[in-house]
């Protein structure tokens, strides 16, 4: 059962109305004023007396909230349920006192048989102090009390006089107990017992799907819950959904409306305004984000099949493109679409101008220039090669040898990362070019794994941080000496590594034959012609050498 305050209206000597529609689905209301409802006027489609109403007829019904001289305020209350037959009084009983003392225990009549599932409604009218804490209800089933007071509309503050509704828990005999908050002149209560109101659980949102979407509104979205029911209404903040679609009682889905960007709450209300809410939920983002200072040259299209190509300028920020991931080398070969839109409109969609990669990046002071690469480029791409004694596969590059020839890679190492790599964690960092491991770390992928990695083990090798300030950073080794790890110095790292931060490390090629034999064991894959003679020895050969 929910019940709620529909309306709080009214002043001293005057009476208002309000209309109660067929959305707000409710089956009984109650007037509490200060005179327990007794001049309350029976509205048009209601019946009943004493403040205590049923539904007649459908359709809207006009409710009128009695506020005569000496009555102050009045609210209306509806009992939303889901019904299963009229709601009908049963039993109707009560008592009064004189002044209580704070603390103090009036007794309801006892004895009294009631049934489980049914509404106990317990009317308590008196002079109170509208500032002390309302009176408490308990009684002898252990039912729990939803607690109503009538309110100044201006003030909020509470008049004397309450009403308490609890569902019966179990069948039989029933005393009804009320605890004075404070000094209490006078009292009066009245008890009554309701049958035909059956209890609806408030909805609960479980989870959204997606989380995110355009601040401009217009994104999908199914809602996760329980207790959804037919006809709800679904805010995403203090903004309404539209096209909500009640799928069952766990599926709702909605098409998000336009926000501010940012994390908002997400509300479902069901039509006899229970509420469920899911707290920062949702999260409005920007629909598109305009660069400080950018810039950029006409893009270069010809018909023949040279490269496109697009050179774009702009100021390096904190929370773009920044020089530390430039650095790093996060942007080497990053793919980038261009796209033309209309900025004030985005539903209207996108028309692709230029597809590729990013190309060569200089840095100036406090900016940069990139060059975009348009697909055409993979076509002027050397893919042969000239002989060389050094090995040209990348370590660990080209994976199982039954994996196609990739143009872009077709010499393949064909080593499995995956048995070389360790994990380690820094020690220290005595500056920006040196690491010195917190631990030891050891000929991973060798015949011997378990021994610790000797001088040179990691040259030319690749660290790349896995937690910590640098976690995705990764930086070419230079030289390891059986304790410190240094790096490059063109390419240091730009933030100092706290210890335990935890990184991956790789050992090193030098690209010769006898490292890929001796080392890794490779020797078969090696991509290079050691067998090959040097300039010098072919100058030492005579010319008959040469010719014969």
């Amino acid at each position: 059962m929910s019940l709620q305050v529909l309306y709080n209206t009214g002043t001293a000597g005057t009476q208002t109305s309000q209309t109660l529609t067929p959305q707000d689905s409710a089956d009984l209301v109650v007037f509490l004023t200060s005179d327990q409802g007794v001049n309350a006027p029976t509205p048009s489609g209601w019946s009943g007396t004493s403040g205590y109403f049923t539904r007649v007829s459908s359709g809207s019904a006009p409710l009128y909230a009695s506020a005569t001289s000496g009555e102050e305020w009045a609210n209306i209350i509806a009992s939303f349920t889901a019904r299963s037959g009229t709601p009908t009084l049963v039993q109707n009983w009560g008592g009064s006192s004189g002044a209580w003392g704070s603390g103090s225990v009036l007794g309801g009549t006892s004895g009294v048989s009631t049934t489980a599932g049914n509404t106990i409604f317990v009317n308590l009218q008196g002079s109170l102090n509208p500032f002390a804490p309302p009176p408490t209800v308990t009684d002898s089933h252990g039912n729990i009390y939803q607690t109503f007071a009538v309110t100044n509309p201006v003030s909020g503050v509470a008049f004397g006089c309450y009403l308490y509704v609890a569902t019966n828990k179990t069948s039989g005999l029933l005393t009804v107990n009320l605890t004075s908050g404070t000094l209490m002149a006078s009292a009066i209560f009245n008890i009554k017992e309701w049958s035909g109101i059956t209890s609806a659980s408030a909805p609960t949102v479980i989870s959204i799907n997606p989380t995110s979407g355009s601040n401009v509104g217009g994104t999908p979205v199914t809602i996760t819950g329980t207790n959804f029911v037919a006809t709800p209404t679904v805010h995403f903040g203090s903004n309404l959904a539209t096209s909500v679609v009640w799928v069952n009682a766990t599926t709702l889905t909605c098409v998000a409306p336009a926000g501010a960007a940012g994390v908002v709450t997400v509300t479902v209300t069901n039509p006899d305004r229970q509420v469920g809410t899911l707290l920062l939920a949702y999260t409005y983002v920007p629909a598109y984000k305009s660069s400080e200072g950018f810039t950029c040259s006409a893009i270069k299209h010809g018909s023949d099949s040279s490269p496109d190509n697009l050179t774009v300028t702009g100021f390096l920020e904190a929370d773009g493109i920044n020089e530390h991931d430039v650095r790093a080398h996060l942007y080497d070969n990053a793919t980038v679409e261009l796209r033309a839109v209309n900025w004030a409109d985005l539903t209207m969609g996108s028309i692709k101008l230029l597809g590729g990669t990013v190309g060569d990046i200089t840095l100036h002071n406090g900016s940069y220039e990139m060059e975009l690469r348009g697909l055409t480029q993979l076509l002027s791409t050397q893919i042969g090669s000239t002989f060389s004694g050094l090995c040209r596969a990348e370590l660990f590059g080209g994976g199982a040898s039954a994996v196609p020839i990739d143009v872009r890679n077709h010499w393949k190492c064909r080593l499995n990362r995956d048995l070389w790599v360790q994990d380690g964690a820094v020690g220290s960092s005595p500056d920006s070019i040196t690491i010195v491991p917190a631990g030891s770390l050891l000929m991973v992928g060798s015949t011997t794994p378990t021994v610790a990695a000797p001088a040179g083990w990691f040259n030319d090798g690749l660290i790349t941080f896995s937690s910590g300030v640098l976690s995705g950073y990764s930086f070419e080794i230079a030289s390891w000496d059986g304790t410190n790890i240094s790096l490059f110095g063109g390419a240091p790292m730009p933030f100092a590594p706290s210890p335990s931060d935890g990184f991956d490390i790789e050992p090193g090629c030098d690209k010769t034959i006898g490292t890929c034999s001796s080392k890794f064991g490779n020797a078969a894959n090696h991509a290079g012609e050691s067998a090959i003679p040097g300039l010098l020895q072919i100058g030492a050969l005579s010319n008959s050498q040469l010719v014969g």
